[in-house]
Parts: structure tokens; sequence; C-alpha cells
């Protein structure tokens, strides 16, 4: 099985603006894929927290 995990900073960039166009859509991509069966994400809490 292969995943991702998914840190504070990336979460930053994809979610809250502070990176470009392609970031938002690459963590699209995974977010879409993960929910159709693709590879599974982890958001560690701590990393939720700092955002």
């Amino acid at each position: 099985m292969s995943g991702y995990v998914l840190d504070d900073l990336t979460l930053v960039a994809g979610f809250a603006g502070a990176g470009d166009e392609h970031y938002r859509r690459e963590l699209s991509h995974l977010l879409t894929g993960a929910i159709s069966g693709g590879p599974v994400l982890i958001v560690p809490a701590l990393c939720l927290a700092a955002v």
C-alpha cells in the first residue's frame, strides 16, 4: 500500500493560498484521488493544529 503524509506546510500551500495555483491543483488531485480509492492520505493531528 502506498500513500502520502501531508504536513502543515503542504496544507498551508494548498489551502491558505500561500502557494501558487500549481500547489492547490496538485493537492486537489491528491484529495480527489484518495476519495475515489486512490493512495491513502495521512495528516498528523499536530499538523492540522498548526494550520
